[in-house]
């Protein structure tokens, strides 16, 4: 069993969320499978954030889907390999449209949300952006109302920066990085997020 950090157990969480940030940067610069690396990303951010269940899609530009590689929690109604059509239901579907970043505290009352996890209450959809162009989708839910801090938020928007956009911020593309075609990293302002 694991000492605890702090007597703080939100101080604790923070601490362990920074932790993953950091550990997952390593990651980026050693694993060279790029679906070994998602499997332990989303693993990690699982445990790290409380997730119930975290996802990578990756977009298909032959078929216009995205296709889930990466997968931590989810029942039999979605496994690796599960297509979502980018532009289609739910809200996989509206962030793959408005490459913006989606957050609903209640699914229940998300007009885009569509049921398929019985158990999820709050979701959080992140588009991955390389060079202005959707290539996949980073999803988080969990079985709490309202899990997400805005602080959750914006470190779970600073990992998935590390694994696509070299414009997003400070990093460059995994799939740059295992490619070798990372270039110079430049800054742009963030987009603005979706709340319902």
């Amino acid at each position: 069993m694991s000492t605890p950090l702090t007597a703080d157990p939100t101080l604790e969480r923070r601490v362990r969320q920074l932790l993953l940030l950091q550990e997952t940067a390593k990651k980026v610069n050693s694993i060279l499978d790029l679906e070994q690396l998602l499997d332990e990303i989303v693993g990690g951010v699982a445990e790290a954030f409380g997730c119930n269940r975290t996802a990578v899609l990756l977009k298909d530009d032959i078929t216009n889907d995205l296709e889930m590689i990466a997968l931590r929690g989810f029942s039999n109604v979605h496994l690796k390999g599960y297509r979502f059509k980018v532009g289609g239901e739910g809200m996989v579907g509206h962030v793959s449209a408005t490459a913006k970043m989606r957050y609903a505290p209640d699914v229940r009352s998300d007009p885009y949300y569509v049921v398929s996890e019985s158990t999820t209450l709050s979701e959080v959809d992140i588009p991955l952006i390389s060079r202005g162009k959707l290539i996949g989708i980073f999803n988080a839910q969990s079985p709490s109302l309202d899990a997400f801090s805005s602080e959750q938020i914006e470190l779970l928007r600073a990992l998935a920066c590390c694994w696509s956009p070299p414009e997003c911020h400070r990093c460059t593309s995994i799939l740059d990085l295992l490619t070798g075609t990372a270039t110079p990293l430049q800054s742009i302002p963030n987009p603005s997020p979706e709340k319902n």
